[in-house]
C-alpha cells in the first residue's frame, strides 16, 4: 500500500485522560452542589413565595380575560356561519330554481313538438352574433360535422330557449354560461363561445354524466370551462321525453371567482376567512384559491380536509358533511375556532376559521405588561444568589487542583492498553490483515483484542470470497454479450429491394437478450415475402434460444413446404401445414422448457398485394389505409404457438391496396410504462398510427419517439419489436 494510501494515527479530539479527569470533576461539582443547596433553600422559598402570590394573581386576570374572549368569539362565529351559510344558500338556491324552469320548459318543448313549427334562423358556434350576449348558438357533435335529421329537429326545438336563457342571465347577471345538450348530440349555448375543440363532446362532461346518473337536479365539484378554462361549478338537471326516458341535460355554470365574490368575502378580523365544502370533504370554493386558466381536460387540485393530519379537523368535517351546523377547536400552526353550517341547496357546508390567537391578543398584552414588572422583581433575587455563587466558586477552584493532580495517575494506567488497541486498528485498516493486536490485560479490553484478531481472520475470508464472485459474474457477463450478438445477427436489419413496397422494422430488448423476434426474407421465385413477428413468453436467455429455435423452423419450413402450386386450395393447405409442423415440433421437443410464444404470420404476394396469414394468439396486427384509418384488425385464427401438439390453424387472406400499410407489433409497445406506472395502451398505439403519412420509415420513427419519450427515464419492462409492410400508391417509391 502507498504512503498516500496508508492511514495515519488520529490525534483524539478527547483523550481518555481528559475524559477520566472530568468524570473526577463532575463528582466534585456534585459534591459542591449539595453543600451549597440549604443556602440557595433559604432565598429560594422567599423569592418563590412573593413569585407565586405574584403568578397567581396574574393568572387569575389573564385566564378570565381570554375566557371571556373566547365565549363571545364562539357565539360571533356560530352567528356568521349561519347568516352567511343561509345567505349563500339563498344564491345558490336561486340557480337551482332557473335551472328547474329551464327544465320544465324545455319538457314542455320537446313533448309537444308541433307547437314549436315557426320557422327562423339559429345561429351556429361557426356564426359569432352581433351581440354575443343576446343570441344563443347551437353546435352538433363531432364539432363541426354535418347535422343529421334528428340533429337538425332539436337544433329547431332549442332555438325556443333563447328567450328563457336571457332572461335567466338578465335576472341572475352572475350566472355565466346557460345551455342544454341534447342526447342527439345537438347543444345550445348562451353567451356565444368560440369554437370548442375538436374532440369535446359535452355528454362525457361530468355535470352531464352527473344529471343522467343521478336523474336529479345537483351540482358537481369545481372543473376548468371548455373554453375559457376558468375553474367553474355547474349546477345540472335532465330532461325526459313522456316516456321518462331522458333526452339531454340543462345546465347553469358559476364561476369560482363569482361564488368567491359574491358569498366569501365578509372580514371576519385578524386572519379570519371563510371557505365551502363538498359532501366528499374536498374544498369548493376558499378566498386563496387559484382561480389560473386551466386546460379544459384538467383536473383541478383541491385539498380534502379528511386527509389532514389533524384529527380534530377530520372530525369537525365529518359534523359538516352531515349537514350539522356548531363551532370546533383544532390546531394548525396553533389553536384555532372552525363554526360552520350547512347550505341545503347544494348539500355543501360553509365554515369560518378564525386564529385563537387573534381573539385572545388583547389578553395576552396585558399578561406580557404584568410579565415585565415581574421581572424586575426576579432580577433583584438574582443578585442575591450571584454573591452566594461567587463564594462557591473559590471553593470550586481548590477541589479541581487536588482532583486534576489523581486523574492524571489513574489514566496513565488505564490508556496503555486502549492506544494498542488504537494503533493495531489502524494498522489493519492500511491492509495488513497479518497483525495481530496483543493486549493481556485479564478484562474486556483484552476480550475486545480477540474479537478484532477474529475480524481480520474473516475479512481475509471474505476478500477472496468476494473475488472469486467478481470473477464469476463478469464471465457471465461475457457470455450475455455474445449470446446478444448472436441473437443481433439472427435479426435481419436490411431488406430486400421490394418495387412498390417499403418495409421498416425496430427491435428494442429489455435484457441483454429478447424473446422477440422478426423476420422477412423473398421466396426464390421473387413474387412472395415470407414474413413472421413472434413474442416468446418470459424475457432472458431461455426465451430468446426459443425465439431462435422458431426462426430457424420457419426460415426451413417455409422454404420448402410453401412453394408455388398448381391451385390455390393446395396451397392454402400447405400454409396451415407449415405453422401446424412448427407447433407440433416445438410441442413434442421441447416441452420441458414451458416456454411458448405468439406468432403472426403470413405470406406476401408483391404484385397483388393478397396477404395469406395465421395469427396464433397474437396481438392483432393493424391494416391501415392511404389515409391513416383502421381498416382492419388481424384477429387470432388459432391458439399460440407450443402450447400443446395437435392443434389446426385457420389461414385468412385479406388485400393490401395501394397506400396501405400493415402494422405488426408486440405487447411490450402497448404495455410500456412511465415512472407513473401509466402504460402507453392500445388507444395511445391506435392514435399515433391513425395520423396520415407519406412513408413507413416516417412512421416508424413517430412511434418510435412517443414511446421514449413516455417511458423517459424508466427503466424497459418487456421486448418491443415492430414491423411495417407498406404499398405505396405509385410503383416508383
Amino acid at each position: 500500500m502507498s504512503s498516500q494510501q496508508r492511514h495515519e494515527l488520529p490525534n483524539p479530539t478527547l483523550s481518555i485522560r481528559t475524559k477520566l479527569l472530568f468524570i473526577l470533576l463532575m463528582l466534585c461539582l456534585i459534591l459542591l452542589v449539595f453543600s451549597a443547596y440549604s443556602t440557595f433553600n433559604n432565598m429560594a422559598v422567599i423569592g418563590n413565595f412573593m413569585l407565586k402570590k405574584y403568578t397567581s394573581l396574574k393568572d387569575y386576570a389573564v385566564g378570565n380575560s381570554i375566557q371571556a374572549l373566547r365565549q363571545q368569539a364562539e357565539a360571533d362565529l356560530t352567528r356568521t356561519a349561519k347568516d352567511q351559510a343561509s345567505l349563500s344558500n339563498s344564491y345558490l338556491e336561486k340557480v337551482e330554481a332557473e335551472t328547474k324552469i329551464i327544465t320544465t320548459y324545455a319538457e314542455n318543448i320537446w313533448g309537444h313538438p308541433a307547437s314549436f313549427q315557426c320557422p327562423g334562423h339559429s345561429c351556429s358556434m361557426q356564426e359569432k352574433p352581433a351581440d354575443i350576449q343576446k343570441s344563443s348558438v347551437y353546435y352538433t357533435v363531432p364539432v363541426n360535422a354535418a347535422a343529421t335529421p334528428e340533429q337538425q329537429r332539436d337544433i329547431r326545438l332549442s332555438r325556443y330557449l333563447e328567450e328563457l336563457f336571457l332572461a335567466v342571465r338578465q335576472d341572475n347577471p352572475n350566472l355565466g354560461s346557460v345551455y342544454i345538450v341534447l342526447e342527439s348530440g345537438v347543444g345550445r349555448v348562451l353567451p356565444w363561445v368560440p369554437d370548442a375543440p375538436s374532440n369535446y363532446d359535452p355528454r362525457k362532461r361530468a355535470w352531464y354524466e352527473r344529471a343522467i346518473s343521478t336523474g336529479h337536479l345537483g351540482w358537481t365539484p369545481p372543473y376548468p370551462d371548455v373554453t375559457t378554462g376558468v375553474p367553474t361549478v355547474t349546477c345540472s338537471q335532465p330532461v325526459y321525453d313522456q316516456h321518462h326516458k331522458p333526452i339531454g341535460v340543462v345546465g347553469l355554470d358559476l364561476s369560482l371567482a363569482t361564488l368567491i365574490e359574491g358569498v366569501l368575502t365578509q372580514h371576519i378580523g385578524g386572519d379570519g376567512c371563510m371557505f365551502l365544502l363538498d359532501s366528499a370533504g374536498s374544498v369548493i370554493a376558499h378566498p386563496k384559491l387559484s382561480l389560473n386558466s386551466l386546460q379544459w381536460g384538467e383536473q383541478i387540485k383541491r385539498e380534502n380536509f379528511f386527509e389532514h393530519s389533524s384529527d380534530a379537523l377530520r372530525r369537525i368535517v365529518a359534523k359538516m358533511v352531515q349537514g350539522d351546523s356548531g363551532i370546533g377547536v383544532f390546531s394548525e400552526d396553533g389553536d384555532k375556532y372552525l363554526a360552520y353550517a350547512p347550505l341545503p341547496a347544494p348539500k355543501w357546508s360553509l365554515g369560518v376559521i378564525l386564529p385563537v390567537a387573534s381573539i385572545i391578543k388583547p389578553a395576552v398584552q396585558i399578561e406580557n405588561q404584568i410579565n415585565a414588572e415581574g421581572g424586575k422583581t426576579e432580577t433583584d433575587i438574582a443578585k442575591q444568589r450571584k454573591n452566594v455563587r461567587s463564594a462557591m466558586v473559590i471553593v470550586f477552584i481548590v477541589m479541581l487542583v487536588a482532583v486534576t493532580g489523581l486523574a492524571f495517575l489513574i489514566a496513565r494506567r488505564i490508556t496503555k492498553p486502549i492506544l494498542a488497541l488504537h494503533e493495531g486498528v489502524i494498522t489493519i485498516g492500511n491492509g495488513n490483515l497479518e497483525h495481530e493486536i496483543v493486549v493481556r490485560t485479564g478484562d474486556e479490553l483484552e476480550s475486545l483484542a480477540y474479537a478484532f484478531n477474529a475480524m481480520t481472520a474473516d475479512l481475509k475470508r471474505y476478500i477472496q470470497n468476494m473475488r472469486e464472485a467478481t470473477a464469476a459474474k463478469e464471465k457471465i457477463e461475457t457470455e450475455l454479450t455474445i449470446c446478444s450478438q448472436i441473437q443481433a445477427s439472427l435479426i435481419p436489419r436490411t431488406f430486400p429491394e421490394l418495387a412498390g413496397w417499403e418495409v421498416q422494422a425496430c427491435f428494442f430488448p429489455a435484457r441483454h437478450v429478447a424473446g422477440d423476434f422478426y423476420d422477412l426474407f423473398l421466396h426464390e421465385d421473387g413474387e412472395r415475402v415470407f414474413f413472421v413477428i413472434a413474442d416468446v413468453c418470459d424475457k432472458g436467455v431461455g426465451p430468446a434460444m426459443f425465439a431462435a429455435i422458431i426462426r430457424t423452423l420457419f426460415r426451413v419450413f417455409s422454404l420448402r413446404e410453401a412453394s408455388p402450386v398448381e391451385n390455390e386450395d393446395t396451397c392454402n393447405m400447405e400454409m396451415n401445414m407449415l405453422i401446424e409442423k412448427i407447433n407440433d415440433y416445438i410441442a413434442e421437443n421441447q416441452y420441458e422448457t414451458g416456454f411458448f410464444a405468439t406468432v403472426f404470420a403470413g405470406v406476401l404476394e408483391l404484385s397483388s398485394g393478397v396477404l395469406k396469414y395465421v395469427n396464433c394468439g397474437h396481438n392483432p396486427p393493424y391494416l391501415l389505409d392511404a389515409s391513416g384509418h383502421i381498416r382492419a384488425s388481424l384477429r387470432l385464427t388459432g391458439p399460440i404457438l407450443g402450447a400443446m401438439p395437435g392443434m389446426s390453424y385457420k389461414l385468412q387472406e385479406i388485400v393490401l391496396m395501394p397506400g396501405d400499410t400493415l402494422f405488426t407489433y408486440t405487447d411490450g409497445l402497448p404495455e410500456a410504462h412511465n415512472v407513473a406506472r401509466q402504460l402507453f395502451s392500445d388507444e395511445r398505439v391506435q392514435h399515433i398510427i391513425s395520423q396520415p403519412v407519406d412513408s413507413a420509415k416516417t412512421l416508424m420513427e413517430r412511434i418510435v419517439t412517443e414511446v421514449n419519450d413516455h417511458m423517459k427515464d424508466t427503466e424497459q419492462f418487456d421486448d418491443i419489436t415492430m414491423l411495417l409492410i407498406r404499398r405505396c400508391q405509385e410503383v416508383s417509391c
